[in-house]
């Protein structure tokens, strides 16, 4: 898995398949191996697959909490923006209190058109993380939202 990861990581999301496919079927259920599958279908933009094995760890491994983040963004790529929110709000509540979950729910909120929760949930992220000030200016749906909150500041 190494390897994979290796790949994964270079951009090669191709070869990363490759080297998790000899991988027996007794360990992959194993949750870093569905995690990393789920990343690699990402990396591939087959979000339907990684929707698929994302609720998969969700279900099999409620604790965790890259499982609800990945559900939700192939949900979101999907444009099925609502039930990405609700995937995100059955996150276990460790997954709350970490900036990614507030910057995450800021692009649906902004996406569904909701601008005042988008804006909280932001200032939230960012409050957090300041690497989510850098990550909102270039994000489309943010774009608008972030620069009323730099012009507050």
């Amino acid at each position: 898995m190494d390897a994979a990861r290796g790949y994964l990581y270079l951009g090669l999301p191709d070869e990363a398949l490759s080297e998790i496919e000899p991988v027996p079927f007794s360990h992959r259920f194993n949750r870093e191996f569905m995690e990393l599958r789920t990343a690699i279908h990402m990396a591939r933009k087959q979000w339907l697959e990684a929707l698929v094995i994302a609720r998969n760890v969700c279900h099999l491994f409620p604790s965790s909490e890259r499982g609800f983040l990945d559900a939700s963004r192939c949900l979101h790529k999907l444009g099925r923006t609502q039930e990405a929110k609700d995937v995100l709000l059955q996150a276990p509540s460790s997954l709350r209190t970490k900036a990614v979950h507030h910057y995450q729910m800021s692009r649906l909120e902004a996406k569904m058109g909701n601008v005042d929760n988008a804006r909280k949930s932001l200032k939230r992220a960012i409050a957090l993380d300041p690497k989510y000030r850098k990550l909102a200016s270039k994000a489309d749906e943010l774009r608008d939202i972030f620069q009323t909150i730099a012009e507050e500041s």
